[in-house]
């Protein structure tokens, strides 16, 4: 008998059982230990913005050698992607025509929405 596998690429998850972050104040979120982690917290849905689609890598291709190049964006900067100067060939291209490719897939981007919550604090 043969199994045949497939790949989803949309899948749709809710979590569960999470802790329950006891702190959790404006001044510390979200620069803190808990970036990337999954958090629960208890409040209440002030604000919700559309769905949007944010751009979280970009290719570049460098005129002189074509030699492709992916640049992420910083998180830490608000997702910013850097544009680059001089080409990253590892044969040494001394190229500085960097051009970005247009994205002809869905594999740069990211689905993002905001929700703005008021933190219920329990004193």
């Amino acid at each position: 008998m043969r199994n045949k596998f497939t790949v989803k690429f949309n899948i749709h998850t809710r979590m569960t059982a999470l802790p329950v972050c006891p702190e959790l104040h404006r001044t510390i979120f979200p620069r803190n230990e808990d970036v990337g982690s999954f958090l629960r917290v208890s409040g209440t849905v002030v604000r919700i913005t559309a769905s949007k689609m944010l751009e979280f890598q970009r290719d570049y291709i460098c005129s002189k050698c074509k030699y492709k190049q992916n640049v992420k964006a910083d998180y830490e900067q608000y997702y910013v992607i850097v544009n680059p100067t001089h080409c990253s060939n590892p044969d040494g291209c001394p190229g500085t025509n960097i051009h970005p490719v247009k994205a002809t897939d869905n594999f740069h981007y990211k689905d993002y929405q905001e929700i703005k919550i008021q933190v219920l604090i329990f004193l």
